[in-house]
C-alpha cells in the first residue's frame, strides 16, 4: 500500500470514527427520552420495578447529582473546605498540565528538578488530519 492509499485509508478510518461518536450520541438520547416515558409509566401506575423474564428486573432508582455553580466557584469550595475538610483534594487538570510541559519543551525550558522527578512525561506521535 502506498502512502496515499494508507493516508485515504486512515481517512476512511476516521469517519468510521466520527460517525461511530454521533451514533452514541443519537442512541443516548433515544435511551434518555425512553428512560423518561418509562418514568411517566412507572409513576402513574405506582409501581418501581418491573421484572421481564428472560430479560431483566427493571428498578427505578433515585440519584442526585451535585456540583458548584460556575460563578460561586471560590466561595463553594471555601465553604466545603471550612465544613467538611475531607471532600476537597487539590488536583491539577491533566491537560493544563500537559499543555504547560508541552510549551516548555518546545521553548526548551527544563523544569525544575523537584517537578520533573514528579512527572511522568509520555511523548506521542499523532497524525493530523485538515480539511484540503
Amino acid at each position: 500500500m502506498n502512502m496515499e492509499e494508507m493516508l485515504r485509508q486512515r481517512a476512511s478510518v476516521k469517519q468510521k470514527y466520527v460517525d461511530a461518536d454521533q451514533l452514541k450520541k443519537d442512541t443516548k438520547k433515544e435511551l434518555d427520552d425512553f428512560d423518561a416515558a418509562i418514568f411517566a409509566r412507572f409513576e402513574a401506575e405506582g409501581v418501581t420495578s418491573v421484572k421481564i423474564a428472560g430479560l431483566a428486573n427493571f428498578v427505578m432508582a433515585d440519584k442526585v447529582y451535585a456540583s458548584i455553580l460556575p460563578d460561586k466557584k471560590e466561595q463553594g469550595m471555601a465553604a466545603i473546605k471550612r465544613h467538611y475538610p475531607d471532600l476537597v483534594n487539590e488536583t491539577i487538570n491533566g491537560n493544563t498540565l500537559s499543555a504547560f510541559v508541552r510549551d516548555a519543551m518546545k521553548n526548551d525550558r527544563e523544569l525544575p528538578a523537584d517537578i520533573s522527578e514528579c512527572l511522568k512525561v509520555s511523548p506521542k506521535k499523532e497524525l493530523r488530519q485538515l480539511q484540503a
